[in-house]
């Protein structure tokens, strides 16, 4: 099973800054076929991999990455192909509502447009 889920990715910004309205706000849009818990710790740097090497999106590296629940959507999807098109649409979605979102789902968007 395959889920989409959603990091602020300045967290560790302060406060002033993260009341600002969406435009402010940068967010990742990512999908994954582990818990999502598991893979919110690849992207903090907490859990490594097989290799002990940091598995999270550079785009994420060092910026204190915490999952949004209120933007992560609950479904589940049974394939990879479909989980990719969920996320590459929630991303435009969430990009249109004024967010700054990060991720393979937007790269995908660019790419097909072209």
């Amino acid at each position: 099973m395959w889920s989409i889920y959603v990091l602020d990715i300045n967290a560790d910004a302060p406060p002033a800054l993260l009341d600002r309205g969406r435009l402010n706000k940068v967010i990742y849009v990512g999908q994954t076929s582990k818990d999502v818990t598991t893979r919110v710790l690849e992207h903090q740097g907490l859990a490594l991999g097989k290799k002990r090497k940091y598995l999270g999106a550079p785009s994420t590296k060092g910026r204190s990455p915490r999952l949004n629940t209120k933007l992560t959507p609950t479904e589940l999807y049974f394939t990879e192909g479909d989980a990719k098109q969920a996320e590459a649409e929630y991303a435009k979605k969430l990009k249109k509502a004024g967010y700054r979102v990060l991720g393979d789902g937007l790269t995908e968007i660019d790419k097909q447009s072209k």
